[in-house]
């Protein structure tokens, strides 16, 4: 126990923060949706508190960003609003119709960020497709490059 006058000793952990890009790059990109497209804008402006919803008959939702110069990247992250989504993939390509698959998973969860990694490339058109449960809608609060 320190006593009066005498000075105890903390310890200090590091802590690592992980930053995917010096800045959201998809700021700078246009955005397309498979439905709803009136709210696609939404997953771009940081608040969790709204986003993007497919439409209830949309049976493959994806968002995607186009970037008209191309762009490094090697993580996106995104953000749902429930607990809907069964599985995701985040797929890229050079000219919006042929796309390479570089990564897949599991459910999202409700309000969970998920930072998503990948081997870096250099891309005009980045996807985050996904898979809703049975009879659900998706919706996304965030999609960040």
């Amino acid at each position: 126990a320190a006593t009066k006058g005498s000075v105890k000793k903390v310890r200090r952990y590091p802590i690592t923060l992980i930053k995917t890009n010096a800045e959201d790059i998809a700021q700078n990109a246009s955005i397309e949706a498979s439905s709803n497209s009136d709210y696609k804008e939404l997953v771009m402006n940081k608040n969790l508190t709204d986003g993007w919803e497919s439409a209830a008959d949309d049976t493959q939702p994806y968002l995607q960003y186009y970037f008209k110069n191309g762009a490094y990247m090697n993580a996106v992250m995104l953000v749902e609003m429930g607990d809907k989504v069964s599985s995701y993939k985040i797929e890229v390509s050079d000219d919006g119709r042929t796309w390479k698959e570089v990564s897949t998973g599991a459910t999202l969860g409700d309000g969970v960020k998920n930072v998503i990694k990948f081997a870096q490339v250099n891309t005009k058109y980045i996807r985050a497709s996904f898979t809703p449960n049975s009879g659900e809608t998706v919706k996304i609060a965030s999609f960040e490059v």
